[in-house]
């Protein structure tokens, strides 16, 4: 009895051992499939290749701004060279040169150092030989003491006409809590990248950038007045302001379209004036010019002449919250404008399209006037007017 007991256990225990020899020969081929594939790449794997452009640091830059690559410049990584710098620019008394290697040679680090790349796009390769590297410190541009006390430094760099992209260096930049502003320009042909904000201190001594020099797009600015109608020979200029500096102020005329082309803006901020530089006609306007190749402006100069009223009862005081309707004799169409007089009985109407006019004068308690006028350009009319007392309205 005992041996058959014998041979029904070993009968029960061949299934369990021929399971555990399958897991192991599965486990064995998977160890020897990974070790052929592992053994394949690092046989056939090229370790020369790596990214033809290597970004900057973000945690340098400023997170939310996009960082250009060398294929959206297209350039290659064949094209790119040092910069050679050429000597500081002088006379200038907001540039302030980086420290030397003895005044930055100290026990506590007191600057760090800003290294970048400048694309340059296919459109000015081979034009561009000489470009300016800016550097402005940060700070609020909110009065011109402040801004005076800005730290600046800017230098030129030569590079040679084949280049897609050049690098730079700077050293010994010092370190600001405020951040530095690093901008490119070229002034032959015009072009400028867009500045970038960068934290030079004692936490972060090194920063790295990437400008892309951008070709100075064209502004279109037309000019009309109220009746939209254009204007012909007002001049127009484009004077720069901000960062980055060395940017020409453009200037042109509006034609009989009343339009003014002003080509060659670098990318940058500028004020629009219309008229004299120093009397502009209207006020001047902010514009940002980017990178889009074309950008326009509109500016309404309003035309004609201003009519000055005031408004007295018999007794010459002056009746205010009157209500003032001037409306066109000899336009086809039917136009009007109206205004109010202040507490001391004076109103004024501006910019009225010269020609004969009616004035509807009227004032609860006062009888209603009518009076004729004529506007002439780039005049003003001055007329008192006496509004008697409505004893009727009284009863």
């Amino acid at each position: 009895m005992k041996h058959h007991a014998d041979r029904a256990t070993d009968r029960s225990s061949e299934p369990r051992d021929r399971r555990a020899a399958g897991w192991g020969a599965l486990a064995l081929f998977l160890v020897l499939t990974i070790v052929v594939v592992s053994a394949w790449m690092w046989l056939f794997a090229d370790p020369g290749r790596q990214d033809a452009h290597v970004g900057p640091s973000l945690d340098l830059i400023d997170p939310g701004q996009a960082t250009p690559s060398a294929e959206s410049a297209d350039v290659n990584a064949a094209d790119t060279v040092e910069a050679s710098p050429l000597p500081l620019e002088g006379g200038s008394t907001d540039t302030e040169a980086p420290r030397s290697a003895s005044e930055a040679g100290n026990d506590e680090r007191k600057s760090g150092t800003i290294v970048g790349s400048v694309l340059i796009p296919e459109s000015l390769r081979g034009r561009v030989g000489i470009w300016t590297l800016e550097l402005a410190e940060a700070r609020n541009d909110v009065g011109a003491r402040v801004a005076r006390e800005a730290r600046r430094w800017k230098r030129r760099f030569e590079v040679p006409a084949a280049a897609g992209i050049a690098r730079f260096r700077v050293d010994d930049v010092p370190f600001s809590s405020y951040g530095w502003n690093v901008a490119a320009s070229s002034l032959e042909p015009p072009s400028a990248s867009e500045s970038t904000l960068v934290l030079v201190d004692e936490g972060r001594p090194h920063a790295e950038v990437v400008l892309a020099l951008v070709p100075a797009p064209t502004l279109h600015a037309t000019i009309k007045d109220q009746e939209m109608q254009a204007l012909r020979g007002v001049r127009v200029t484009m004077r720069p302001i901000g960062f980055p500096e060395g940017r020409s102020i453009a200037t042109s005329e509006s034609d009989v379209y009343g339009l003014a082309i002003l080509p060659g803006l670098a990318v940058g901020e500028y004020e629009l004036l219309v008229g004299p530089v120093a009397r502009p006609i209207v006020p001047a306007q902010r514009i940002v010019v980017d990178k889009r190749e074309l950008q326009s402006a509109v500016v309404t100069i309003p035309k004609g002449g201003n009519v000055s009223l005031l408004l007295a009862t018999p007794a010459g005081g002056g009746i205010g919250e009157a209500e003032i309707v001037a409306i066109a004799k000899d336009s086809k169409v039917y136009k009007k404008y109206e205004a109010r007089t202040d507490g001391g009985g004076r109103a004024k109407l501006e910019h009225l399209p010269p020609g004969a006019y009616y004035l509807h004068l009227t004032k609860t308690g006062f009888e209603r006037r009518f009076e004729k006028i004529v506007v002439t350009e780039n005049e003003t009319l001055e007329k008192r007017v006496t509004m008697h007392w409505d004893f009727r309205q009284r009863r």
